[in-house]
């Protein structure tokens, strides 16, 4: 370690230098592009990072979806282009066999990224056609909604088959008077010629991930 603090050390590096001045110039140059290169690449990258969570803050990223569609090949007899079907016995599966899931929330959906339309909602002379997700409680833990009024579902609300809606923020731009602030809890809105009353009403950041605030959920 002494050599780096000998006088002759250093002369040799400034005679090396000075007579090598264009190597220096380049290997000057290609060390700075290197480092800047690294410096901008890592910044990016942390940008990255918080942007997606901020994004997907409130949803829980190591989430797994699945859901059924038609069969590509024939099984056991059967031929290929069978629609599967998911149901409640198969939760109860996952749940036994994977032990390591800490929520599962089975949905039945309408609209969004279904392929089905949505489904007519109204209030007051005022409707309109929006995504349509029958959901149980735990799936507010799974993605959890920033709510401005009320409450989300409860295990109360799905085991008592009770006509409750949390609706998005447009739906309560759309069918309430937003511009007064009117408290929507307690009212009803009409879904398909029933009666649901709102308990709730969330907000979606923009661009937020998955969702959107043009959505309501129904035990």
């Amino acid at each position: 370690m002494n050599i780096i603090f000998k006088k002759d050390t250093w002369q040799e590096i400034y005679y090396s230098l000075r007579n090598n001045k264009l190597r220096t110039f380049l290997t000057m140059i290609g060390v700075g592009w290197g480092m800047f290169l690294y410096v901008s690449l890592l910044g990016a990258a942390k940008g990255m990072e918080n942007g997606f969570d901020k994004l997907f803050s409130g949803f829980a990223t190591n989430s797994i979806f699945l859901w059924a569609q038609k069969t590509s090949i024939p099984y056991e007899g059967f031929p290929k282009g069978r629609d599967v079907h998911l149901n409640l016995s198969d939760m109860e599966m996952l749940k036994k066999k994977l032990t390591d899931i800490d929520y599962i929330s089975p949905q039945n959906a309408r609209g969004s990224f279904t392929g089905t339309p949505g489904e007519s909602m109204s209030r007051n002379g005022k409707s309109a056609t929006y995504s349509l997700t029958g959901d149980y409680s735990v799936g507010n833990k799974i993605s959890e909604k920033k709510l401005i009024f009320g409450r989300y579902i409860n295990d109360a609300d799905v085991s008592g088959n009770k006509n409750v809606v949390v609706i998005g923020e447009e739906i309560y731009k759309n069918l309430f008077d937003s511009k007064k602030q009117e408290n929507p809890i307690g009212k009803s809105i009409n879904i398909k010629g029933l009666f649901f009353n709102v308990i709730g009403v969330f907000r979606v950041k923009k661009g937020g991930g998955f969702e959107n605030d043009q959505r309501a959920f129904i035990p």
